[in-house]
Protein backbone atom coordinates (compact mmCIF):
# COMPACT_ATOMS: atom_id res chain seq x y z
CA UNK A 1 0.00 0.00 0.00
CA UNK A 2 1.75 3.22 -0.67
CA UNK A 3 -0.09 6.19 0.91
CA UNK A 4 -0.52 8.19 -2.03
CA UNK A 5 -3.41 5.51 -3.38
CA UNK A 6 -4.98 5.09 0.16
CA UNK A 7 -8.90 5.62 0.46
CA UNK A 8 -9.55 8.19 3.18
CA UNK A 9 -11.28 6.03 5.79
CA UNK A 10 -14.62 6.77 7.79
CA UNK A 11 -14.24 9.63 10.25
CA UNK A 12 -14.80 7.02 13.50
CA UNK A 13 -11.54 5.43 13.16
CA UNK A 14 -10.09 8.11 14.39
CA UNK A 15 -8.12 7.34 17.87
CA UNK A 16 -10.03 4.49 19.23
CA UNK A 17 -12.11 2.80 16.09
CA UNK A 18 -15.92 1.49 16.65
CA UNK A 19 -15.86 -1.58 14.63
CA UNK A 20 -18.02 -4.96 14.40
CA UNK A 21 -16.31 -7.71 13.36
CA UNK A 22 -18.65 -9.43 11.28
CA UNK A 23 -16.55 -12.36 9.97
CA UNK A 24 -13.24 -14.10 10.72
CA UNK A 25 -10.86 -15.02 8.14
CA UNK A 26 -7.82 -16.23 9.80
CA UNK A 27 -6.72 -16.64 13.61
CA UNK A 28 -3.81 -17.65 15.53
CA UNK A 29 -4.79 -17.10 19.10
CA UNK A 30 -7.31 -14.35 18.27
CA UNK A 31 -8.25 -13.40 15.33
CA UNK A 32 -6.09 -11.99 12.85
CA UNK A 33 -8.13 -11.31 9.53
CA UNK A 34 -11.95 -10.07 9.30
CA UNK A 35 -14.35 -8.41 8.19
CA UNK A 36 -15.86 -5.55 9.93
CA UNK A 37 -18.49 -2.55 9.86
CA UNK A 38 -18.43 0.52 11.28
CA UNK A 39 -20.89 0.81 14.09
CA UNK A 40 -21.82 4.35 13.39
CA UNK A 41 -21.99 4.53 9.43
CA UNK A 42 -22.01 1.27 8.08
CA UNK A 43 -18.55 1.50 6.18
CA UNK A 44 -16.99 -2.28 5.65
CA UNK A 45 -13.84 -2.79 6.28
CA UNK A 46 -11.05 -5.78 5.46
CA UNK A 47 -8.17 -5.61 7.87
CA UNK A 48 -5.48 -7.79 8.20
CA UNK A 49 -2.54 -8.58 10.55
CA UNK A 50 0.64 -7.75 9.30
CA UNK A 51 2.64 -8.12 12.69
CA UNK A 52 2.88 -9.70 15.58
CA UNK A 53 4.36 -9.27 19.40
CA UNK A 54 3.22 -10.79 22.28
CA UNK A 55 -0.49 -10.40 22.84
CA UNK A 56 -0.40 -7.57 20.65
CA UNK A 57 -1.36 -7.37 16.25
CA UNK A 58 -1.39 -4.70 14.07
CA UNK A 59 -3.60 -4.55 10.96
CA UNK A 60 -3.82 -3.48 7.64
CA UNK A 61 -7.45 -1.28 7.16
CA UNK A 62 -8.96 -1.22 3.33
CA UNK A 63 -12.66 -0.25 3.00
CA UNK A 64 -14.60 -2.38 0.85
CA UNK A 65 -17.60 -1.89 -1.53
CA UNK A 66 -20.91 -2.32 1.07
CA UNK A 67 -22.64 -4.30 -1.30
CA UNK A 68 -20.23 -6.39 -2.43
CA UNK A 69 -19.54 -7.61 1.31
CA UNK A 70 -23.20 -8.05 1.79
CA UNK A 71 -23.41 -10.31 -1.20
CA UNK A 72 -19.98 -12.35 0.05
CA UNK A 73 -21.42 -12.87 3.39
CA UNK A 74 -24.70 -13.92 2.35
CA UNK A 75 -22.37 -16.67 0.75
CA UNK A 76 -20.48 -17.46 3.27
CA UNK A 77 -23.32 -18.11 6.02
CA UNK A 78 -25.02 -19.94 3.54
CA UNK A 79 -22.36 -22.63 2.58
CA UNK A 80 -21.37 -24.60 -0.43
CA UNK A 81 -20.14 -27.42 -1.43
CA UNK A 82 -17.78 -26.19 -3.39
CA UNK A 83 -14.68 -25.40 -0.90
CA UNK A 84 -13.32 -23.79 -3.63
CA UNK A 85 -16.30 -21.18 -4.39
CA UNK A 86 -15.96 -19.45 -0.88
CA UNK A 87 -11.98 -18.86 -1.22
CA UNK A 88 -12.64 -17.60 -4.49
CA UNK A 89 -15.37 -15.14 -3.73
CA UNK A 90 -12.84 -13.97 -0.79
CA UNK A 91 -9.91 -13.40 -2.73
CA UNK A 92 -12.41 -11.74 -5.62
CA UNK A 93 -13.51 -9.54 -2.52
CA UNK A 94 -10.38 -8.37 -1.24
CA UNK A 95 -8.82 -7.50 -4.81
CA UNK A 96 -11.78 -4.85 -4.60
CA UNK A 97 -10.59 -3.62 -1.15
CA UNK A 98 -9.04 -0.03 -0.91
CA UNK A 99 -6.33 0.37 1.20
CA UNK A 100 -6.73 3.21 3.87
CA UNK A 101 -3.46 5.23 5.62
CA UNK A 102 -4.46 3.63 8.71
CA UNK A 103 -3.31 0.80 10.86
CA UNK A 104 -5.08 -0.71 13.26
CA UNK A 105 -3.46 -1.87 16.83
CA UNK A 106 -4.93 -4.61 18.73
CA UNK A 107 -4.43 -5.89 21.67
CA UNK A 108 -5.81 -9.76 23.54
CA UNK A 109 -8.52 -9.44 20.63
CA UNK A 110 -9.57 -6.00 21.34
CA UNK A 111 -9.11 -3.49 18.88
CA UNK A 112 -7.37 -0.79 20.81
CA UNK A 113 -5.97 2.27 18.56
CA UNK A 114 -5.98 3.57 15.55
CA UNK A 115 -2.71 4.98 13.74
CA UNK A 116 -1.66 7.19 10.97
CA UNK A 117 0.75 5.21 8.74
CA UNK A 118 2.73 7.05 5.76
CA UNK A 119 4.40 4.62 4.94
CA UNK A 120 4.19 1.47 2.79
CA UNK A 121 3.14 -1.77 4.12
CA UNK A 122 3.69 -5.25 3.51
CA UNK A 123 0.57 -6.76 1.29
CA UNK A 124 1.72 -10.61 1.88
CA UNK A 125 -0.42 -12.43 4.60
CA UNK A 126 0.60 -12.53 7.90
CA UNK A 127 1.90 -16.10 8.03
CA UNK A 128 4.44 -15.31 5.02
CA UNK A 129 5.85 -12.67 7.39
CA UNK A 130 8.38 -12.21 9.85
CA UNK A 131 5.81 -10.60 12.50
CA UNK A 132 8.81 -10.18 14.74
CA UNK A 133 7.37 -6.89 15.95
CA UNK A 134 9.75 -4.66 13.90
CA UNK A 135 6.60 -2.63 12.72
CA UNK A 136 5.53 -1.83 15.88
CA UNK A 137 9.23 0.01 16.16
CA UNK A 138 8.77 1.46 13.06
CA UNK A 139 5.29 2.83 13.41
CA UNK A 140 6.17 4.10 17.08
CA UNK A 141 9.12 6.14 15.17
CA UNK A 142 7.15 7.59 12.65
CA UNK A 143 4.72 9.33 15.56
CA UNK A 144 7.62 10.61 16.90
Amino acid sequence: MTPAKAQSSCAHLARRPDLKILWVLDSHVHWTDAYARCCRCEQAYLLETFDLRGNEALLRIAALPPVALQATLRSLRSGSCDLERARAETMHLASAATPTALVLRMHNGELIETLPCAVELPTRNWRELPCDGAWFKRLHAQTL
